[in-house]
């Protein structure tokens, strides 16, 4: 299922950062400039658990709205879409200028290995991955794969083995391409098993 998150009113072009400042969304974007894209893992956040008389779909929009440069996934193979024609996206170290992020909301250990019973199914969110992942190549074919923890510092598990390994597995016929060594400012290269097919 993929909802529209976009052409709902309101898309905002600030959200809250650490410290209680703005993180600002002003520059747009072709997509053109768009080189990659970066797998994320939502750990348990607060946005992430439905309020009072809310509906999954309602839940993951207000999660998907509060990053207009992402595709959000959620259980059940729900997908959101929240990437409007002309992208925006913040600074950070340069790296998120050429990419989008494909966020999945759940629970992942590093390694299957090290996989608990509180960790979330890695078959409640396949199918929205791929989903996710398939909407990009049909815009942005060719596009390289990486995860967030190639760019950024202390990110072990963002995402976990399993969702890596499902991303690698589609892309080739998707016509995306992996590129787990690659890395940018403190990010870490993916340990080689996670690209394995």
């Amino acid at each position: 299922m993929m909802i529209d998150a976009t052409g709902r009113p309101g898309l905002p072009r600030f959200s809250a950062a650490r410290g209680g400042g703005l993180r600002c969304y002003p520059a747009l974007r072709s997509l053109a400039e768009v080189r990659r894209v970066v797998l994320h893992q939502w750990g348990a956040h607060a946005s992430l658990v439905r309020r009072r008389g809310e509906s999954l779909e309602e839940s993951a929009i207000r999660r998907a709205r509060s990053v207009p440069y992402h595709l959000s996934v959620f259980s059940g193979g729900l997908v959101v879409w929240a990437w409007p024609a002309t992208v925006s996206s913040w600074a950070s170290n340069g790296y998120n200028r050429t990419s989008l992020a494909i966020g999945v909301g759940g629970r992942f250990p590093g390694l299957e290995r090290d996989r608990l019973p509180v960790h979330s199914q890695i078959e409640d969110f396949a199918d929205g991955l791929r989903v996710a992942l398939a909407a990009v190549a049909e815009q942005l074919p060719g596009l390289a794969i990486v995860t967030h923890r190639q760019a950024s510092r202390g990110r072990g598990a963002d995402p976990g083995e399993a969702l890596a390994r499902v991303a690698a597995r589609a892309a080739c016929a998707l016509g995306l391409r992996v590129d787990f060594d690659h890395t940018i400012g403190e990010g870490r290269p993916c340990p080689r098993l996670w690209s394995a097919l």
